[in-house]
């Protein structure tokens, strides 16, 4: 599928490198890649930065990382992140979500339907830290 629609991935972190690194892959294995990845993080003490350093070298995309000062918060963290994107949609990101390869083509071919659209939600599927699914959201 070949779009035009544009999409930044908003994520936010925190502490996060114990699911961060399969979260990243599952962003850059998308049938149809973001314009970008802004990724706020809100002071991790662990390795989280280096991770997304290391993912932005190699990402078939712009990642921009942004360090905060200060801590904001999960609410003002994710107000900025949807501040720093550029493109026309945003897609909002957990640091521990893992995507199926089609959410950004889902979303895309919902917008193409339904041009008038000012938001498109998904529900999502819950799963164990061994990735074993527990129901649905």
């Amino acid at each position: 599928m070949c779009s035009t629609t544009q999409f930044s991935v908003a994520m936010c972190t925190y502490n996060g490198e114990k699911y961060l690194r399969e979260q990243l892959d599952s962003i850059a294995a998308q049938s149809i890649l973001p314009t970008e990845l802004v990724v706020c993080d809100d002071g991790s003490r662990d390795q989280t930065v280096t991770i997304l350093s290391e993912f932005a070298d190699q990402a078939p995309f712009p990642v921009k990382v942004y360090e905060n000062q200060e801590t904001l918060g999960v609410a003002r963290n994710f107000f900025k992140a949807i501040r720093l994107c550029s493109a026309d949609w945003v897609i909002l990101c957990d640091q521990d979500d893992v995507w199926l390869p089609e959410r950004i083509a889902i979303f895309s071919a919902e917008i193409e339907k339904n041009v008038d659209a000012n938001v498109v939600m998904s529900n999502g599927i819950l799963v164990n830290q061994q990735g074993k699914r527990l129901g649905s959201l």
